[in-house]
């Protein structure tokens, strides 16, 4: 999945891959930290709040170099992710800086 559209309710949102598996160091961490997919999901009308939804990925699972890997979101998943989100605060239809929400694992256990 790059690029596509996906329908919740009543909105058709469009979706792309913003970041594919890498790992990072951050400021003050000595150890490498694992930064799994994220999916920028945009309101089909300019000007609307975009949703970046970030999905954690088990290192355990997929080996010692995840980022070598391309991961697949099924519409299903992608449709509750954007559900929760909404369900947390996000809005689709309001004004304002990108809200970033959390969607937990890839592949829900």
């Amino acid at each position: 999945m790059n690029k596509g559209s996906i329908k919740v309710g009543e909105i058709n949102f469009r979706r792309s891959v913003l970041r594919q598996p890498t790992w990072t160091r951050g400021r003050a961490q000595d150890t490498p930290t694992l930064l799994g997919v994220a999916i920028l999901i945009e309101h089909p009308e300019p000007s609307h709040r975009e949703l970046l939804l970030e999905f954690d990925i088990d290192p355990c699972r997929h080996g010692d170099m995840p980022q070598h890997q391309r991961f697949r979101i099924n519409d299903g998943r992608l449709a509750k992710a954007i559900e929760s989100a909404m369900q947390g605060g996000y809005n689709p239809e309001s004004r304002g800086k990108r809200f970033v929400y959390e969607a937990g694992p890839l592949q829900p256990r």
